[in-house]
Order: C-alpha cells, then sequence, then structure tokens
C-alpha cells in the first residue's frame, strides 16, 4: 500500500520516505489552493504529516521537531479560513436542502465568503509561502537519528497517541464543549493516521481497531 510502512523497511527510513512523498504532494497541490479541493487535500496531507511526525518525536531533535510542527501548524491555520468558509456552506446546504431557494440570499452571501477567503488565498502569495514551509519540514525530517530503535519507537509514538485520546475522551465525559469534542476528534484522527500506516504490516490485528477509529472520527467533512 502507497504511503505505508514496509516489511522490509526500517522505521525510521519509512517515516521519512513517507513524510517525504506526502511533502511532495503537498507541493503539487499549493498552486491551486484557489480551489476548494486543493484546499481540503493539502489540509489531509497536514494532518498525515502531524501523525508521521508525532510518531518518531523522540528521535527527532527537540528544536527540529518544534519547528517542523510549527511550519504545518501555520499551513493549516491559514488554510482554516476557506475551509471553515466551506463547512459552513455545506451545513447550510444540508439544512436547507430542498428548501435552500427560499434562502438564496443567504446561500449567496456563503458563497461569496467561500469566494473571498479562497482570493485571499492568492493574494497572499500563500502558496509560496507554504512551500517554503512544506520545504522546511524536510530538512528537519533529517535531523532523525540513526534508526537503531526498531519498532519500539513507533510503539512508543502510537501509545503517546492513544493515551492524549483517552486523556480527550475524559475531558468530553467532564465537559462535553464543542472545544473538547474538536480536540477528542483531532486526537482520534491522529490515532486512525497512525494505523493506517502500520496496517499493512499487521493487518490481522489492526485493521478492525483502524476502521472503528475511522467511523469515531468520520462526522466531519474535514
Amino acid at each position: 500500500m502507497a504511503g505505508s510502512f514496509k516489511i522490509s523497511e526500517e522505521p525510521l527510513i519509512a517515516v521519512r520516505r513517507i513524510c517525504n512523498e506526502r511533502i511532495k504532494f503537498a507541493r503539487r497541490k499549493l498552486p491551486h489552493t484557489g480551489q476548494a479541493d486543493a484546499v481540503h487535500a493539502v489540509r489531509k496531507e497536514i494532518k498525515k504529516l502531524r501523525a508521521l511526525i508525532d510518531l518518531v518525536r523522540e528521535d527527532m531533535d527537540r528544536s527540529a521537531y518544534r519547528q517542523a510542527k510549527k511550519s504545518l501548524r501555520w499551513v493549516a491555520d491559514t488554510l482554516a479560513v476557506s475551509r471553515d468558509a466551506r463547512v459552513i456552506l455545506n451545513a447550510f446546504d444540508d439544512l436547507a436542502r430542498s428548501k435552500s431557494h427560499q434562502f438564496s440570499p443567504i446561500r449567496k452571501h456563503l458563497r461569496e465568503r467561500c469566494r473571498h477567503a479562497l482570493r485571499q488565498l492568492a493574494k497572499r502569495d500563500f502558496s509560496g509561502r507554504a512551500d517554503e514551509r512544506l520545504r522546511n519540514v524536510k530538512r528537519h525530517l533529517c535531523c532523525l537519528k540513526q534508526p537503531n530503535s526498531g519498532w519500539m519507537t513507533i510503539q512508543a509514538g502510537v501509545a503517546r497517541s492513544y493515551q492524549r485520546g483517552r486523556q480527550c475522551f475524559h475531558q468530553v465525559v467532564d465537559n462535553p464543549s464543542a472545544e473538547n469534542l474538536h480536540a477528542w476528534r483531532k486526537a482520534v484522527k491522529q490515532i486512525e493516521n497512525q494505523l493506517r500506516l502500520i496496517c499493512p504490516k499487521w493487518p490481522q490485528k489492526i485493521a478492525e481497531t483502524e476502521q472503528a477509529l475511522a467511523r469515531l472520527g468520520g462526522n466531519a467533512r474535514d
């Protein structure tokens, strides 16, 4: 399976390879972020890259790890305005459905918000600035230590993500606020992305869990 671990490949080498593949794909999409589909595609790649880097956090130089995460966060946050405008429009369409013609002025306004957000990305040279940050992430991956810890490194990364997910779940139980629910969903998606990488190596053990996480975290569009 493309973009996943190979049986014959050392885990840290695989992480570097997969990150490079994901960065290359995201960079190809950047010139097209005036389109909603490209925005969605880049955001998905950013989530995968975050999940990958968190898998090997302990095997990266601390400063390199922080800088890589900072660069990815900037790209995701800059795209968030366009994403949010699109989500609001889609939610409106879902609610209005066949009666949307009765609210055409509202829908027209929401569509213009989407277009405006996409125009702002082009106006601020988002593509060029984001490309530079993704290239920086690629350079920071060179700070991965020599591959000597094998699958124990990956195990530690997944365990960290699982523990984070549990903490977010208990926070939701204690206080089911929108903020806590969002944090829990992000934690679920992180574990899902990590297990999807590992699943081809141990499909019998992981596939069912990965599918359950996909159902749990798959309610939102992006």
